[in-house]
Order: C-alpha cells, then sequence, then structure tokens
C-alpha cells in the first residue's frame, strides 16, 4: 500500500513546487493536498486497470450417431444408422465501444456445404447485429436476429440441454434455429423481469403449398427475405428467486403468404418453465400455432395448413455431481413429448396422421467439464400412422 502512493506524493510535490507560493502567493490547504492526492491516485488506478478486450471469439458443436432399430411400427424399414457432424458454429464479436457492440455467428451443418443437389450441408449466418446498451431496461438490436420463442432458439449450445438431439416439440412447432432480419428492444426491468420486442421478417408460405407438417420450411433466415408482411415478436422472461425461471413468448404476422395469396394470419404463444433445487432439474413447455384464413388458403390454391398446431413436453433430470471429482456431472434424465402439427383443419383439408407424434426419450448427460457434454439415450416414437422409428444415440457436444 505504502509502494503504491510513493508516485502520488512524489507529482504532489512537484505540483506544490511549480504551483506553490512564488507563483499562486498562497500556500496550499490541507484540503487542497488531499483532492491532488486523490485525484492523482485515481489516475494511477486506472492507468493500471486493463481494458476490457475489444474482440471475443467463442462456438459450439456436436456429432451425433443415430442407430434406428431397424424397422418401423407398421413393419416398414427404418431409414439406415447414421453417423454426422451435426453442425460446427464460430463465434466473433467486436466491442466498439463501453456501449456498442457486434455479435455474429457463422454455422455449417452436416461437415459441409457444396453445388450438388443431394449435399446434405449448408453454411449459413445464425446471427448477426450490432448492440447498443444504454441503459439496464433500454437496449436496441439490429440485424440477423434469433427470434426469442421458447428455451432452445437462443439458448442451443449442446451442453445446456439433455439428449443428443434437440426436443421435437422446438423443432416441429417452434421452428428452431429461427432467426430473421429486423430490430429488437430489449432490458430488465428488475432483477428477476426481463423483455424483448422486434419487428422483423416473418415466414413466407408459398400459396398451394402442404404445410400441414408445421411452418419450419417457411423460414426465411434473412436470406433475400420477402418484407411485404413483417412479423412481430414478443417475450417477457421471469426468475422470481434462485433456480425457478419462466417466459411467455409470442409471435404474431398477418399474412404467412406475404400478400401473394388469401391472407393466412397466424400467432404462435408459448410458455415454458425452468427449475433447479440441489440435484434436481426440470423443464415444462407449451407453444401452439392459431392460423387464421386457413379455410381460404386451401379455397385459393389447394394449400393445406392446420388451423390449430399445437405441443409440449416435460422433462426431469437428477445430477449425480456430488459423486463425482470436482468439476464433473452425471445426470440421467427423461422427457415425454406431445404435438401436432395438423390438431384441427379446416372442411377439405385431411389431417396426416403422421403428424400427430409422441416422443419419450431417456438418457445421460456427463460433463467432464461444464463446457463439454457426451450424451447417450434411447427414444421412443411414435406416432397415429404407425410409422415412427425407435432409435439410440450417442453424442459428443462442446462450446467455448
Amino acid at each position: 500500500m505504502l509502494h503504491s502512493t510513493r508516485p502520488c506524493f512524489f507529482l504532489l510535490l512537484v505540483s506544490l513546487f511549480l504551483g506553490g507560493p512564488a507563483a499562486s502567493g498562497r500556500a496550499a490547504t490541507v484540503d487542497e493536498l488531499e483532492q491532488r492526492l486523490d485525484a492523482l491516485a485515481a489516475e494511477l488506478a486506472t492507468a493500471r486497470t486493463p481494458a476490457a478486450p475489444r474482440v471475443s471469439l467463442g462456438g459450439y458443436g456436436e456429432v451425433h450417431y443415430n442407430n434406428l432399430r431397424g424397422e418401423r411400427d407398421n413393419g416398414a424399414s427404418a431409414p439406415a444408422d447414421q453417423i454426422d457432424l451435426h453442425r460446427f458454429v464460430l463465434f466473433a464479436g467486436y466491442r466498439f465501444s463501453d456501449t456498442l457492440s457486434l455479435r455474429s455467428e457463422v454455422e455449417v451443418e452436416h461437415a459441409l456445404a457444396a453445388p450438388a443437389d443431394d449435399d446434405p450441408g449448408e453454411v449459413a449466418i445464425e446471427q448477426a447485429y450490432v448492440e447498443w446498451v444504454g441503459r439496464a431496461w433500454l437496449g436496441v438490436r439490429g440485424g440477423l436476429l434469433l427470434v426469442p420463442a421458447g428455451i432452445l432458439n437462443e439458448t442451443h449450445e449442446p451442453p445446456t440441454f439433455f439428449g443428443v438431439e434437440r426436443n421435437r416439440v422446438e423443432s416441429q412447432i417452434i421452428p428452431t434455429t429461427w432467426r430473421e432480419a429486423g430490430v429488437q428492444l430489449f432490458g430488465e426491468l428488475s432483477s428477476a423481469v426481463a423483455y424483448q420486442v422486434g419487428l422483423h421478417s416473418g415466414l413466407a408460405l408459398a400459396p398451394g403449398s402442404d404445410a400441414r407438417g408445421g411452418l419450419r420450411g417457411s423460414r426465411q433466415q434473412g436470406a433475400e427475405a420477402t418484407a411485404e408482411r413483417l412479423a412481430l415478436s414478443a417475450t417477457v422472461r421471469v426468475a422470481p428467486r434462485a433456480g425457478l425461471g419462466g417466459g411467455l413468448s409470442f409471435v404474431y404476422q398477418d399474412d404467412l403468404t406475404q400478400g401473394a395469396g388469401a391472407p393466412v394470419a397466424a400467432l404462435l404463444s408459448e410458455a415454458h418453465l425452468q427449475y433447479r433445487s440441489g440435484p434436481w432439474e426440470g423443464r415444462v413447455l407449451y407453444a401452439r400455432w392459431d392460423v387464421d384464413g386457413a379455410d381460404d388458403f386451401f379455397a385459393d390454391r389447394g394449400g393445406q395448413i392446420a388451423e390449430t398446431q399445437q405441443g409440449g413436453y416435460v422433462e426431469a433430470a437428477y445430477h449425480l455431481a456430488r459423486l463425482l471429482p470436482e468439476g464433473h456431472d452425471l445426470a440421467p434424465f427423461v422427457r415425454y413429448e406431445r404435438f401436432d402439427t395438423n390438431a384441427t383443419v379446416p372442411a377439405g383439408v385431411a389431417r396426416d396422421p403422421s403428424r400427430d407424434e409422441r416422443v419419450t426419450t431417456a438418457g445421460l448427460n456427463y460433463w467432464p467439464t461444464p463446457q463439454v457434454v457426451v450424451k447417450v439415450d434411447v427414444q421412443e416414437l411414435h406416432n397415429q400412422a404407425g410409422s415412427g422409428a425407435d432409435r439410440w444415440n450417442v453424442g459428443v457436444g462442446w462450446w467455448f
């Protein structure tokens, strides 16, 4: 402590000599000496404090092995077993100032992307936006944004969720990963309440198409997106106490066809809870699309879309970290999902029973470190058409 103040006294003596009685005609008071000393000490402390890095790098990825059990429920042959570098994502950020920053992610799916028509892979920008934070309760983002709906769409790094594959409700009902180009306001209203409100590009449903399997194929993902009809999204997340959190989200678009056909308005509503107390962890989520104009969509050009799409899941896990070396964790889990992308359909549209699905998943997640996870699970997949195929899966994932 004494060593840190010596430069301050030296500078103070110099300042007194240069601005002493010969120059100012008066002696410095004790208060003035203390003020100068405090100011110089503050300057030195600031000089010693390292600046926050301007560039930040990160990423995540996962490899899956899926073993399908030979045949479907109806006796038909199941697809072949697969091993796949499911995704590899790199993050880059840049801090322009204390309030302004850039965030971006580039994703490669299925190991490669080439011009061949049968190539399963793609390279895509997952998000890319500039963010300004003026106050805790008000910030603004602009660019390619993740739509704030559900749990996984914004937080889907492999070590953060259970099971090799993402749950199907947040894939078929909420079309994760769902990103759109636009602007968003966000902030924290208190330590327990946060919000996001956005205006951005929406879905694009081609007139005459068959959307009984859901709206996942209508995402535009910011690629020369038709913007005749924008979408509005809003979410509120609460954390009333440690270990307990939840959220409500809504996405509304007044015409899924983007003005190309009979108007089809749609509202996505979603609610979820997350719980962690000691070794126990649980999640519950319900999501639903309500579509207005499905009958006109059918009458216009024979397009098929459900008036209601809905689904939900419950999930429970038990962490065994106390039995393992420090930093390791092991958690058995079980999840049950039920969803139907054509729960109710307009007159003239036939329901597709294969879209009424039930999925039970049981398995283990093992974290040798919080940033790496190894997963093993078994899934039973059933639908009303009898075409479900059970499987077991192994995966490894990481983030940094």
